[in-house]
């Protein structure tokens, strides 16, 4: 995976994400081959990835999460397994999470 910070438009900056193959030259967007729902988990996944490794200006970890509708357009397995991931992550990793 490779992330790329888009700053061109003021005010409104946009992330790219790219797959890259095995030998590491030829780069797609995971729109091209990804449904929907696959982007929305890769999504979310970015967003969970970072959260859970954010600190303040202190550098202490920043203990609670705000998330806005992570279940949308997810099938019955799918909210399951997020409510289940969301549980694991205020459980194990003593994170609170605010929806």
């Amino acid at each position: 995976m490779k992330f790329e910070c888009d700053m061109a438009e003021k005010g409104k900056p946009k992330l790219h994400v790219y797959i890259e193959d095995k030998s590491g030259i030829d780069i797609v967007s995971p729109t091209l081959s990804f449904s929907s729902a696959q982007i929305n988990v890769l999504s979310l996944s970015i967003f969970l990835a970072k959260a859970l490794n954010t600190t303040d200006a202190d550098g202490k970890p920043v203990d609670c999460i705000f998330i806005d509708d992570p279940i949308q357009s997810m099938d019955s397995i799918n909210v399951l397994g997020v409510i289940d991931l969301l549980r694991n992550i205020c459980v194990n990793l003593g994170k609170q999470i605010i929806i």
